[in-house]
């Protein structure tokens, strides 16, 4: 014949099966041949710095149950005020204090309770003195050592190791093989080796990515590391060499194009294409100034007009029609 503890607690499995449990919380017995071992799991709450994290738990119930609270310990220990860094063991006022214990406390109450814990720590007595005193004197590092047990507990329930057995230390270079029981290195094993960016790096690269330049000579840095390899460079344009410069020719082809209009490759050739581009600006730009010059010193009937010589043409000539003549000469001097 079972005991009282014994039927209270299948009692209680018998109501977690039927009913549904609060959020992030599971729990069941270890072994269905013992009912004073249970195993269960609790989600870090949202919203704050525990949220990703899924921490088990065991529940060790004794004969005394419900006359006396159960002892609960954390598998995937976390950095916190009122857990023991070395066992695990949970301290809460309702699991230690016999007063603050009551007899109709439930399994799915104790891990609610829990959970709520974590992130409403009590520094007071603290289980934990060095967790406590970095969550009052040091927020960022206490947070930051959270969010190493979180990462901890999924790996964890991924079925690996709380952490990996080789950190990598950003502040050292590490060696560029594999370290073998025996203390030496195996050179075939290559580890690819990290460290850290100076500041002089990092401005350079992002530098050169800016929209801006504070003189108008100033070389892209960005441009100088992509000449220097070509593998980065394809990686950051996204095309090979090759096509890179097709499609860099092309773009000035269509620019060219915009900018001073594009001949037609037909029958005509190049002069003949200058010189009625010519003709054109003669008609455009000439007529006014023509016939301002022609009312101003049109000949008396009878007369038989000279011809002006090249002096006094190039004295009557109107600014304007200077500009023409630079600009008839630009043209020519085009390829």
């Amino acid at each position: 014949m079972h005991s009282r503890a014994y039927l209270l607690l299948e009692k209680e499995r018998f109501k977690l099966q039927k009913e549904n449990l609060p959020w992030g919380i599971q729990a069941k017995p270890l072994n269905e041949d013992d009912m004073f071992t249970w195993e269960a799991s609790i989600k870090g709450p949202k919203d704050t710095m525990w949220e990703g994290g899924i921490f088990k738990l065991y529940l060790q119930f004794n004969e005394q149950y419900n006359a006396q609270p159960p002892k609960i310990f954390f598998h995937t220990i976390p950095f916190h005020p009122n857990v023991d860094p070395t066992t695990g063991q949970i301290c809460a006022d309702f699991l230690d204090d016999m007063h603050s214990w009551k007899e109709f406390y439930s399994i799915p109450y104790m891990l609610l309770s829990v959970q709520m814990l974590l992130s409403n720590p009590v520094t007071e007595n603290a289980v934990n003195p060095n967790a406590a005193q970095i969550f009052a004197s040091s927020p960022t590092s206490f947070r930051q050592m959270v969010l190493d047990c979180v990462l901890a507990s999924k790996r964890v329930e991924a079925g690996l190791k709380p952490y990996v057995a080789n950190d990598v230390d950003l502040t050292r270079s590490p060696p560029t093989g594999q370290v073998l029981s025996n203390g030496t290195v195996d050179e075939s094993i290559k580890v690819p080796r990290l460290g850290k960016v100076s500041f002089e790096d990092y401005h350079a690269m992002w530098s050169g990515m800016a929209t801006t330049k504070p003189m108008a000579n100033v070389r892209s840095p960005l441009h100088a590391v992509l000449s220097a390899d070509s593998n980065l460079r394809a990686a950051h344009f996204g095309l090979p060499q090759q096509e890179l410069q097709e499609e860099i020719n092309k773009q000035l082809e269509e620019h060219n194009a915009i900018m001073y209009g594009k001949f037609e490759k037909s029958g005509q050739n190049i002069a003949e294409l200058k010189s009625n581009k010519m003709q054109l600006l003669r008609q455009v730009y000439l007529p006014k100034q023509q016939q301002a010059l022609l009312s101003k010193g049109s000949p008396s009937q009878g007369t038989v007009p000279s011809s002006p010589s090249p002096a006094t043409t190039a004295r009557n000539l109107d600014p304007r029609e200077h500009e023409v003549d630079e600009l008839l000469s630009w043209t020519n001097s085009l390829p």
